[in-house]
């Protein structure tokens, strides 16, 4: 999906090793995988699991 639309879509991993850390907690992450979807601004516009990751793939992919 990026290599696709590398002028649309940009992605930043982020590692969590505890579930207690500040990331996690700043997302309120339940679980793994985990995205957040941001405009332009940085603004969130979605968020979510692997539903998300695929609702986005099928979006992309049109």
């Amino acid at each position: 999906m990026v290599n696709k639309n590398s002028n649309m879509v940009a992605l930043r991993k982020v590692n969590i090793e505890r579930w207690g850390s500040p990331v996690a907690k700043q997302f309120s992450l339940r679980g793994i995988p985990y995205f957040v979807i941001t405009d332009q601004r940085g603004q969130v516009v979605d968020k979510g699991g692997s539903n998300l990751l695929r609702k986005y793939q099928q979006m992309f992919a049109k």
